[in-house]
């Protein structure tokens, strides 16, 4: 603490002693030296080396600690400059305080700032707290503080950089977690979210300093994984009931029909009676309070093409279809979810690439014993296997499915070396959804499907 007596003639001691040294600049570097040095020690202790010394240090070090200095380097003892101050007209003067009287500061060691800092931003957390104690949002803010995880190294990371923004951010997301529209049984659209509980409609906008600090929140709220990508953010929002790109993500499917209440929603039932795939939007899903397939399964393919030629060529007339257009948009994500809650299992074929095996892999870890691989033998890929070449970029990525039901079929595609697509075994897919026995048929519907 800078003077550490309170005494007034203890004081001007001090001061004029900081007035000699600061008029000479032989000094300089000598007193920033041992600011790093006590700062570092937390006591007066160690030594400080001078390189390349000027004329004028020489000239001062030389007076000041009674030894030749005229040399081109030196090493200074700190407690040697506290007690050559006892042979100046500053005897008696703490060397800590004409530290701090020199650069006209408190020079705090780094072990005191660091526990001033400390207790400043624990203050600074629990004024936020307070202000929403009894909050939903609240428990939010006390377990991201309390863990050590990403959500607090984001929070403690814009603290040190920002804080003042950082609690006008703060406060956004904590009135926002406080009025998902998830907990009023609706839905809204991002950017009327973001106006009516923000400062305008681009608050929540992603890769936004407070758009990081909703997806950590959202994800610890509803237990889901911190967003990679545009569809999993999409995902996240819509189970807090926020909406975002709700015409343009869809997904395309065959022989499910949509209800509203117990009523059988006539768009949907429309596409089926023709045999005609469905476009569904995320809006259109948001429509709808369930969805149905008549059999107890649903094939789901990753190519359009293949979607395509199923539909065209299947006996079944609108055979239960769901095409995900590669890497899962939300529209399917939350049709699939939809179908799994009527207890409709899930059949994936995607193409056989590390891609396509990545995309599978995380359908299965979402709807566990209801999904089923479709077609991912070792005799399937063989079928399959085209002349397109995996890079070994990419093939480091099918060392990922260790211990896994895709372990064999990766370990066959690293063997071989090339990918393979769903195209090269159609006639397969086509086979397998025929063989649907009519017997399995659970509809209870008027609609003559064949």
């Amino acid at each position: 603490m800078k003077c550490s007596k309170s005494d007034d003639s203890y004081n001007g001691l001090v001061q004029k002693a900081a007035g000699y040294f600061k008029s000479s600049k032989g000094f300089d570097r000598l007193f920033e030296k041992m600011k790093d040095k006590y700062r570092s020690m937390g006591r007066i202790g160690g030594s400080v080396k001078l390189l390349d010394l000027s004329e004028e240090e020489k000239e001062s070090l030389t007076g000041l600690l009674g030894k030749n200095c005229y040399k081109p380097r030196i090493s200074i003892k700190l407690e040697k400059v506290q007690s050559a101050l006892e042979n100046t007209p500053f005897s008696g003067v703490s060397l800590v305080d004409l530290i701090c009287e020199y650069f006209e500061e408190d020079v705090l060691t780094r072990e005191a700032e660091k526990l001033m800092h400390e207790r400043q931003k624990d203050e600074f957390f629990e004024e936020i707290i307070e202000s929403f104690a009894g909050s939903s949002s609240c428990e939010w803010l006390v377990k991201a503080l309390s863990n050590g995880d990403a959500g607090r190294r984001t929070i403690v990371k814009r603290y040190n950089a920002d804080r003042v923004a950082l609690r006008h951010d703060i406060q956004k997301v904590m009135h926002a977690l406080s009025n998902l529209p998830e907990r009023l049984g609706k839905k809204q659209r991002l950017a009327i979210f973001a106006s009516e509980w923000g400062d305008g409609p681009h608050d929540f906008d992603r890769g936004g300093e407070c758009d990081k600090l909703f997806m950590h929140a959202l994800s610890d709220i509803y237990g889901e994984k911190i967003p990679q990508n545009a569809e999993e953010r999409a995902y996240l929002l819509y189970g807090a009931g926020i909406v975002i790109d709700e015409v343009s993500n869809f997904t395309i499917c065959s022989g499910i029909v949509g209800y509203i209440g117990e009523e059988e929603h006539e768009g949907w039932m429309g596409f089926c009676q023709r045999g005609e795939p469905l476009q569904v939007s995320v809006s259109n899903l948001g429509n709808v309070d369930s969805v149905e397939c008549r059999f107890d399964r649903v094939f789901v393919v990753e190519n359009p093409a293949v979607f395509s030629e199923i539909l065209e060529c299947s006996n079944i007339k609108s055979p239960p279809l769901v095409c995900t257009f590669g890497q899962v948009k939300l529209a399917s994500l939350i049709l699939l979810d939809m179908l799994s809650a009527q207890g409709t299992q899930i059949w994936y074929s995607g193409d056989f690439d590390p891609e396509g095996l990545q995309i599978a892999m995380k359908l299965k870890e979402r709807y566990g014993k209801g999904f089923v691989f479709w077609r991912y033998a070792s005799c399937d890929y063989e079928k399959a296997v085209s002349s397109i070449f995996i890079d070994p970029a990419r093939m480091k990525k099918l060392g990922g499915f260790e211990n896994t039901e895709l372990e064999d079929i990766a370990k066959a595609i690293e063997k071989k070396g090339f990918a393979g697509y769903q195209e090269n075994i159609v006639k397969e897919l086509i086979c397998d959804v025929d063989g649907l026995a009519e017997g399995n048929c659970n509809y209870a519907g008027n609609l003559e499907w064949r």
